[in-house]
């Protein structure tokens, strides 16, 4: 996948506050962060990704909201997973059951818990390889019970 700019490796890494301070201290921008500690700067979408992002969004929240087991996420929520990696999915889901097992200032940064169920749509830069890596190595590896790569091409 079509990482974006990826800011050179440092002798230190950020602590997971130290990275929530430094994404809102660059709001303007999008980073994620991968499990060997690199910073990934990420690339905004275009209109037709981004429209689709929004019906993904809305359609999981319409149906988190008739059934409320849970919680609904949009592009925006980072989640840091266990292996240390900080990733933003298109849309994600967490039972109220994992959701509430968080402390409060959990569910406030970063929460440190892997989606239940995540969906990843591929944008024009993306390259499918690279975004089923992603998809096995970040999400599946560290926890999420289902995860959608949804190619808008295919």
């Amino acid at each position: 996948m079509m990482e974006g700019v990826v800011l050179p490796k440092k002798s230190f890494r950020f602590t997971d506050d130290e990275f929530y301070d430094f994404c809102i201290q660059n709001d303007s921008l999008k980073f994620e962060r991968d499990k060997d500690g690199n910073i990934l700067i990420m690339p905004n979408t275009g209109g037709i990704t981004g429209k689709l992002n929004l019906k993904i969004s809305m359609y999981l929240g319409i149906w988190n909201e008739e059934y409320q087991l849970g919680e609904a996420f949009d592009s925006s929520t980072a989640f840091r997973l266990d292996s240390s990696a900080v990733r933003t999915p298109d849309a994600a889901w967490i039972s109220n059951e994992r959701w509430n097992q968080l402390l409060p200032s959990e569910q406030k940064k970063f929460p440190p818990i892997c989606p239940d169920f995540i969906i990843e749509l591929m944008s024009e830069s993306d390259v499918l390889i690279e975004a089923k890596k992603k998809m096995q190595d970040e999400w599946i590896a560290n926890g999420c019970r289902l995860g959608w790569l949804i190619n808008p091409e295919t």
